[in-house]
């Protein structure tokens, strides 16, 4: 047992030491030609199917990001990065949303408008005039049901998820994927919640006019699937392909565009790249990608980004991303 001690406090030490180096040092010895950031949605007032998946921004921390970056970054746009065309000697930022939320029209485009800010939106297609509702966000509707269900509507939901405690019934149901959504649409019929009411009641996704003024805006619309899937989770690659392909199809009629940039949604781990270059080298449309992972380097043609709706300030979430990249390279584990 003493034997480990030394190495998870050496271990410790380095986690230590590795978040007091500046940032302009990690840009200096991690050197990027951008990094980029994704947030999902912002809002002043609280969202019931985001809710229990995810922490968001108000407005106003969101500004005070969007004023972080001017002060420190140059704003790239699509074509920016895809020319790799620099703006003065500052370091380049660039800003995406996913998922097509609401929000993105009604909360963030008036700001971004009014700072000059480019950026892009990841559209998951199905979504799109709120037609379906994300298999995720029923379940956050659910969570939320559960937790506000008198006594005995609670018990028979524990009981039919075979759980016995409403954080039991929160884990359970968010492991739910995709493939599951059966299942979460008989937990929305015994909790109550009907997606098909919330969609034309809170109208949570963006419309095709919404889309349109956008581009007319200036901004960039970009495909994040059909349905939201885990990719590497689908039974095959002609799934995986279908889901890119599709979506960017969807998205380039309606923007006319002559290339779609694509999100991968979660991540793009576990899919092959070769694979992923034979799709791009088939679809000359589709492009550039982005993936999560912070500033991690990645392919050529796979952008990484920085995940914003964390409620903590830009500055902090740049600093961390540059620590876990480091650790990563220094192999130092979590412990």
């Amino acid at each position: 047992m003493m034997s480990g001690f030394p190495a998870r406090y050496g271990r410790k030490a380095a986690r230590f030491a590795l978040r007091q180096v500046p940032t302009g040092l990690y840009r200096c010895v991690i050197p990027r030609d951008a990094i980029g950031f994704v947030y999902h949605t912002v809002a002043s007032r609280p969202l019931p199917h985001v809710k229990h998946l995810y922490a968001f921004k108000t407005p106003e921390e969101f500004e005070q990001d969007i004023q972080f970056f001017r002060s420190r970054y140059s704003f790239l746009s699509l074509d920016d990065l895809r020319y790799a065309k620099p703006r003065g000697k500052r370091p380049g930022l660039f800003i995406t949303f996913d998922d097509g939320m609401a929000e993105c029209f009604r909360v963030v485009r008036p700001i971004l408008l009014k700072h000059r800010v480019p950026c892009v939106f990841f559209i998951t297609t199905a979504f799109l005039d709120n037609k379906e509702m994300f298999y995720r966000h029923k379940v956050s509707l659910c969570i939320e049901a559960v937790n506000t269900a008198p006594n005995g509507r609670q018990d028979a939901l524990l009981q039919y998820a075979g759980v016995s405690t409403p954080s039991a019934f929160k884990s359970w149901i968010k492991n739910l994927t995709l493939a599951e959504e059966a299942t979460i649409d008989q937990v929305c019929a015994l909790c109550g919640v009907d997606p098909a009411t919330y969609l034309q009641r809170d109208r949570p996704y963006l419309t095709s006019d919404e889309i349109h003024q956008m581009i007319a805006d200036g901004f960039t619309i970009g495909a994040h699937t059909l349905r939201h899937p885990i990719l590497s989770k689908l039974s095959s690659p002609s799934l995986i392909e279908s889901e890119i392909v599709d979506s960017c199809s969807a998205i380039r009629k309606m923007t006319k565009a002559d290339k779609v940039p694509f999100a991968f949604p979660y991540s793009a781990d576990g899919i092959d790249r070769s694979f992923l270059r034979n799709i791009l080298a088939k679809h000359d449309f589709i492009g550039p990608l982005f993936d999560a992972h912070g500033i991690a380097a990645e392919t050529p043609f796979i952008r990484t980004r920085i995940a914003g709706d964390v409620r903590r300030p830009a500055g902090s979430l740049i600093r961390q991303a540059y620590v876990n990249e480091s650790q990563k390279r220094l192999r130092i584990p979590n412990d």
